[in-house]
């Protein structure tokens, strides 16, 4: 179990913090989802990537210089150069050896309507989500387990001494609790 806050503005939440599952996953950010639920893909992550499509001539140079191929492919359409190229033997490996996807630690889950990615670490500092102190946490959390979590309806709200925790049955909340501080 872990315990965060919010450091977005944008993220609607009013919670002091969160608890939630430790089933984060490290993936390329390329993978994960925007907030209306579409892939972000290597052009909106920025990914040195043939399939960025803003830098595809650069990333397909410098696969052909893996390969020790130097032919001029500036008149080619990424297709055309697609066709003529991948088929090579050792297109794969230099391809996987010269792309970079950038990783982040994330947290994706169902809104009930899209999938969502909640950001919890990157190499750029860009997150959703931070960890608190190790003190902080162990207090929500101590208070958290002398709480039935058990939501026999929609929303649930319990309050116990230092912290007002909110539980839901919504697929749009992936947390285990929303947590106010008193």
């Amino acid at each position: 179990m872990r315990v965060y806050h919010f450091i977005k503005e944008d993220t609607n939440e009013e919670f002091d913090y969160v608890i939630m599952s430790e089933k984060t996953e490290i993936k390329p950010q390329c993978e994960c989802y925007d907030r209306y639920g579409q892939v972000l893909g290597c052009y909106n992550a920025g990914c040195y990537s043939l399939d960025n499509s803003a830098i595809w001539e650069d990333v397909a140079l410098d696969i052909l210089k893996v390969m020790n191929i130097e032919e001029d492919f500036s008149d080619l359409e990424y297709y055309e150069f697609m066709e003529k190229y991948s088929n090579l033997p050792g297109f794969e490996e230099a391809k996987e050896e010269t792309e970079i996807h950038y990783e982040i630690e994330c947290y994706n889950y169902w809104d009930g309507h899209n999938y969502k990615t909640l950001i919890v670490g990157n190499e750029h500092g860009d997150v959703d989500l931070d960890e608190v102190d190790e003190d902080t946490a162990k207090s929500v959390i101590e208070e958290y387990e002398t709480v039935n979590n058990y939501c026999d309806g929609a929303t649930k709200e319990v309050e116990t001494e230092n912290y007002e925790f909110f539980f839901s049955s919504y697929q749009d909340f992936p947390y285990w609790a929303g947590v106010f501080k008193k």
